[in-house]
């Protein structure tokens, strides 16, 4: 007989550590939970399980850190100039 292991006490928002957290959601994932079940355990939504489950499978346990939603290219600093250039 298998016994499940405790369930986290409180929601994705109330954890303290958000790596452990989506951390959580993989372990409840493998043990057989369904994604819907999971978000609505979690209060989350499905779209960011699914996303998180894909980025673990594409990057293992670094998908599970914080991303920056910051840009990654450089601002653009010559294209005002060069726009007002091309109006005049």
């Amino acid at each position: 007989m298998v016994t499940q292991e405790a369930l986290p006490l409180g929601d994705y928002h109330t954890q303290p550590d958000r790596y452990q957290a989506r951390l959580q959601v993989i372990k409840l994932y493998a043990q057989g939970w369904e994604k819907i079940s999971i978000s609505r355990f979690l209060h989350v939504s499905r779209p960011t399980v699914e996303a998180w489950l894909k980025r673990f499978a594409t990057e293992h346990f670094a998908g599970l850190r914080d991303k920056s939603s910051a840009p990654k290219a450089p601002a653009r600093k010559g294209w005002l100039p060069l726009m007002i250039e091309v109006y005049h």
